[in-house]
């Protein structure tokens, strides 16, 4: 390594320490990474714990990556290896990462595209060098970068999402008409994941995030609970579509779909996607019915939420995971 690259690389590690004691207070311990993971190539610079919020405090674990960090698959499965470690213990893996300037690099592809998961144990900051070593959390508004750390340290900065576990979903049913038979039917077109939890789903007091996971997207782990859950509905409506099994000859793979109550004929995601476009303008559709959601219980992993975060619909009923700031009481 030359020594131009080997001081621009000291640089940024001694601006990453150096915010980091401006962001945390003096009575807050720093602890060394070799005490944690021994010697790891990663750069982890060290960990110290969060302040108390509701009764409990999480130790934050800071891993800094140079704009010259030399990436490669073995590395790159390696740090990815790590972020699951630390998250595994129920521990935040804050990632900075150097940019040279506002374009897209090899290592904030890494970041953004093999390493950031939606996880309220993960967040990541791209420090931009010719802007002072400022950061962003909206992607649009520079701060200082010891602000946002003081932010994450207290619990102010929240991450707003879903969460691996057991929790509700909403099952959405749209109204619509079978092309084959010609009868008025209510389609399963897949689950949403609410902001909230209400008694009543007609209204616009509520969001769901980033998009509707369609059935087709559900593995073998959710089929069962959804079919059973659709059979419980039906009991009280047979115009709601029952979801059955079917077989993709292309993938030789099994997939959930909507049939015909009548019919039997298939109601695939190229026909739901293109009849909901017409209830997504606003939000009458949920109060006159068009669109309908129950509520349900489900076991939701890491797999299931990576799907959910693969897109965004752009309709006024969805909220986009993300971290936001709250006013929360700090202790300690």
């Amino acid at each position: 390594m030359n020594c131009l690259k080997k001081n621009s690389m000291s640089k940024f590690f001694e601006i990453i320490d150096s915010e980091i004691r401006k962001a945390i207070p003096d009575n807050c311990k720093m602890i060394s990474s070799d005490k944690l993971f021994g010697e790891v190539p990663y750069k982890i610079r060290c960990a110290f714990n969060s302040s108390i919020i509701d009764g409990k405090s999480k130790l934050i674990h800071v891993l800094a990556l140079n704009s010259d960090f030399p990436l490669d698959e073995q590395i790159e499965d390696k740090i990815v290896n790590l972020r699951n470690q630390i998250i595994s213990k129920d521990c935040i893996l804050l990632v900075i990462y150097e940019q040279e300037d506002s374009e897209y690099s090899d290592l904030s592809a890494f970041v953004n595209e093999s390493l950031r998961i939606d996880n309220p144990n993960f967040f990541s900051l791209s420090c931009f060098k010719d802007k002072g070593y400022k950061t962003s959390i909206d992607g649009d508004h520079l701060e200082e970068l010891n602000k946002v750390i003081h932010d994450l340290w207290s619990g102010k900065l929240i991450f707003f999402g879903p969460k691996t576990g057991l929790q509700n979903v909403n099952l959405e049913l749209m109204k619509d008409k079978c092309l084959n038979c010609n009868k008025n039917i209510k389609t399963v077109t897949g689950i949403v994941f609410p902001d909230q939890y209400l008694d009543k789903w007609d209204n616009e007091n509520w969001l769901y995030f980033n998009q509707l996971v369609p059935l087709s997207a559900l593995d073998s782990k959710h089929r069962q609970v959804i079919v059973n859950f659709v059979n419980k509905l039906r009991l009280n409506d047979n115009t709601i579509t029952p979801v059955v099994d079917r077989f993709n000859e292309t993938t030789k793979a099994k997939y959930l779909s909507a049939a015909c109550p009548y019919c039997n004929s298939l109601r695939g995601d190229f026909h739901v996607s293109d009849f909901r476009m017409h209830y997504l303008d606003d939000f009458s559709s949920r109060v006159n019915k068009d669109l309908q959601y129950y509520s349900f219980e489900l076991q939701v992993d890491n797999e299931l939420i990576e799907t959910l975060s693969a897109g965004n619909e752009l309709s006024p009923h969805t909220f986009n995971i993300e971290w936001e700031r709250v006013q929360v009481p700090v202790q300690g």
